[in-house]
């Protein structure tokens, strides 16, 4: 019986070098952080929005001074 298994990368891994680990760690950094500031700016509008609101329904209060 002969055996179709030709050798090639399947039991290889490939070796990153300092440069390509630096790079993949930066890419995922800049990911995580411009996803964050996404979510923040999300949230931000939706409060901004809430506190508009609210404003609007409250009636106004006079100064004191």
């Amino acid at each position: 019986m002969t055996s179709t298994h030709k050798p090639g990368k399947l039991g290889k891994t490939q070796r990153m070098n300092a440069e390509s680990k630096a790079e993949v760690t930066r890419r995922i950094s800049s990911e995580i952080a411009h996803t964050e500031a996404e979510q923040r700016r999300i949230k931000t509008e939706k409060l901004r929005a809430q506190r508009l609101a609210l404003e609007a329904k409250a009636p106004l209060r006079k100064r004191r001074g």
